[in-house]
């Protein structure tokens, strides 16, 4: 993915997504199987594609719930307790600020770029982000969404306090027709 990923992933976030060309040619060879398998077998797929993972806990007392404790339908407050903890723990001010889900049709959400040193460790909504619980919950309900079924989407990160509920989901994967865009 370049020079800029690569240096990110090295020095500030080892979750950076910073593939060599040979990695997503892997990818999209898998993918390409996945799909020829469930066509012979009659059955549907539904490709989600994450940029860098960030995030994935509930957003715990910043997050803006009555309860103030975030959203319960992802890791518990403890996650941010471990692995790389600096005194602004950028993972929980990431969770508590971009709940919100971007969703588009196909592989064509941009990658970090130049951007990637410094978004590595931002709470930040940035290009090539995708939330942990984003990404669990659009694989979750495309199971059982004909809107998503044989179709493939790139998730990434929105501005939001909350995630989506089962029904925005519904609504999301149905906005993003086979022909157009979301």
């Amino acid at each position: 993915m370049g020079f800029w990923a690569s240096a990110a992933k090295k020095g500030a976030n080892p979750e950076v997504w910073a593939a060599a060309e040979a990695q997503v040619r892997a990818h999209r060879a898998g993918e390409a199987a996945m799909v020829a398998r469930a066509r012979a077998l009659g059955a549907s797929h539904t490709i989600i594609r994450a940029g860098t993972l960030k995030g994935g806990g509930n957003g715990g007392s910043l997050a803006a719930t009555s309860e103030g404790k975030g959203d319960r339908r992802f890791l518990d407050e403890y996650y941010y307790s471990t692995g790389q903890v600096d005194y602004a723990n950028w993972r929980l001010i990431f969770d508590a600020n971009t709940l919100g889900v971007q969703l588009e049709r196909g592989d064509t959400m941009p990658g970090p770029g130049a951007t990637a040193v410094l978004t590595a460790t931002s709470p930040d909504v940035a290009a090539g982000d995708s939330g942990r619980g984003a990404v669990a919950e659009a694989l979750v309900v495309a199971l059982g969404s004909e809107a998503a079924a044989d179709r493939d989407f790139s998730v990434g990160t929105a501005k939001g306090t909350s995630a989506p509920s089962a029904e925005e989901w519904a609504r999301m994967f149905a906005a993003c027709a086979p022909e157009g865009g979301c």
